[in-house]
């Protein structure tokens, strides 16, 4: 008896999980065409972590711009998690705000000023970051965890061309003081 309305935009995924306890399911995502949008520049600290060594990371170098940890003159061969620490400004009170990761390879996480803001395995990267944003100084990490062929090769891997791996584009900032829509109600 229970139905479920979904619209998503090309490239975008979502996993629901019906349970017999919870009957309702609610998500808010940003009306992102009607929002004011701004990169986060950086720099970012950005640091790896391998799945034996996770959470210990261990210093990578300072970058001025997010990208391709896999690229042939950066790591061609690592595998497991890129960590960008950076810090952004805000001149005030933003009301809504919520950050989005664009060409991300694979898995992200992100926290804002301490306070974990999500994982995301698949289009949209969209974190609500509103009840944590503040006026002045903002600390922000993003963590995205590649696949495990850079370091294991499959068969395929030899002859199919790799996705690269981390985060490729800078973050966008997303804010807005009022409106946000409902796109997924059931």
């Amino acid at each position: 008896g229970s139905s479920v309305s979904l619209t998503l935009q090309p490239g975008q995924a979502m996993l629901l999980i019906a349970s017999p306890d919870k009957v309702t399911a609610t998500a808010v995502w940003p009306d992102s065409v009607a929002m004011d949008r701004s990169e986060v520049p950086g720099p970012w600290d950005i640091s790896l972590a391998t799945a034996d060594t996770y959470p210990d990371f261990q210093p990578y170098k300072h970058a001025a711009r997010a990208g391709n940890i896999n690229a042939a003159d950066e790591r061609p061969d690592f595998s497991g998690t890129i960590r960008y620490d950076g810090r952004f400004f805000c001149p005030d009170d933003l009301g809504k705000a919520c950050i989005e990761l664009k060409s991300v390879y694979e898995v992200a996480e992100v926290w804002l000023n301490g306070h974990y803001a999500g994982c995301r395995f698949a289009n949209p990267y969209l974190y609500d970051l509103s009840a944590w944003i503040q006026p002045g100084e903002n600390h922000l990490i993003i963590e995205v965890t590649n696949t495990l062929v850079k370091q294991v090769p499959d068969f395929s891997s030899a002859i199919v061309k790799q996705s690269p791996g981390g985060l490729l584009k800078n973050p966008v900032l997303l804010t807005q003081k009022a409106r946000w829509t409902n796109e997924l109600v059931g």
